[in-house]
């Protein structure tokens, strides 16, 4: 396995909340990163992580090139995507899973084109596309929800670089992410303080999650490990309800438990809740291990639940539990 300490990482969807917690640890280990951005706003945000922002309006091959060729990195880092995978959104954020194959393919036709000897391609998908089942690892098929457009895509991006014959790869299939750098984890607490109920799905139905900063470091070292052709899943080990990390989260702000919109009431208010949140939260799934990467990353999740992971949260905002 290669060393990519000190080297230039390259990596898209730079502004996401991933994307910033990322390109923070990366800097701090020694590497110089280059990170896509589309917006101008968001250029001075990745300049002071200590990135090198690069601002494109549209994403295409040539531009993808382009950029690559300006960068000259070894590591590409891919977190199109990345920005939905959590249930604390409500659904809104699915809809970014659409384009994934087109962004996916438009970033192996950049590579193809330019001259740049790209050692390793990182690519962030999702645990959630086990779907229901038995207990599932690495090998497993498979099994998103059923006749949705957004979730179809983003298996057909996880398959467009796993039968990609352009470049090296690593394909990292996160849980659901929380944490500090979670904007909508902070409006939940403002929905506590109004008293709005959420949807929370199936009580007994579980899913797997990871905080940002353990996904991060993931990242990180699969850039230093390059363990090429593997898939890997970067999940806390826990799996819990969606309904037990709200609640828990509201008792460590020392909120009284919220109450929960009823099932039958899910189908009249698609403008709050979407038809995808929905099926994602209908998903149940047996705890996912991380022993694959232990053994080729040397990676554990700090969190290693989600009553840690928000306790963590709330210390980083100044906050103490009640």
């Amino acid at each position: 396995m290669a060393s990519s300490a000190g080297k230039t990482l390259f990596v898209t969807g730079a502004a996401t909340e991933l994307g910033r917690e990322f390109i923070r640890q990366a800097v701090a280990a020694g590497q110089r990163v280059a990170g896509l951005v589309h917006r101008e706003k968001d250029v001075e945000r990745v300049r002071a992580l200590g990135g090198r922002p690069l601002l494109v309006r549209e994403v295409n091959a040539a531009n993808m090139a382009r950029l690559l060729e300006q960068t000259e990195p070894e590591v590409i880092v891919n977190l199109a995507g990345q920005r939905a995978n959590t249930l604390l959104h409500d659904g809104h954020d699915w809809g970014e899973l659409k384009p994934l194959p087109h962004l996916t393919h438009d970033l192996l036709q950049g590579i193809r084109m330019s001259k740049v000897d790209v050692q390793l391609l990182i690519q962030g998908s999702f645990a959630f596309l086990y779907g229901n089942g038995p207990t599932a690892d690495e090998g497993s098929p498979l099994r998103p929800p059923r006749g949705d457009a957004f979730f179809k895509a983003a298996v057909k991006a996880e398959q467009l670089i796993a039968d990609n014959e352009v470049v090296p790869f690593t394909i990292l299939r996160f849980g659901y992410f929380y944490g500090p750098q979670s904007h909508d984890l902070k409006l939940y607490e403002l929905s506590f303080k109004m008293q709005r109920p959420y949807y929370a799905g199936p009580e007994n139905h579980r899913a797997n999650f990871v905080h940002f900063e353990d996904a991060a470091r993931a990242l990180v070292l699969t850039a230093e490990k390059q363990p090429a052709g593997r898939i890997i899943n970067i999940v806390d080990g826990t799996a819990a309800s969606f309904g037990d990390l709200i609640d828990e989260y509201a008792n460590q702000l020392g909120r009284r438990q919220p109450s929960r919109i009823p099932s039958l009431l899910v189908g009249a208010l698609p403008l709050l809740i979407t038809p995808q949140q929905v099926k994602m939260l209908e998903l149940t799934a047996d705890k996912l291990g991380y022993e694959k990467a232990e053994k080729l990353l040397g990676w554990t999740p700090q969190y290693s639940d989600y009553r840690a992971g928000l306790a963590q949260t709330l210390r980083s905002w100044g906050k103490e539990e009640s």
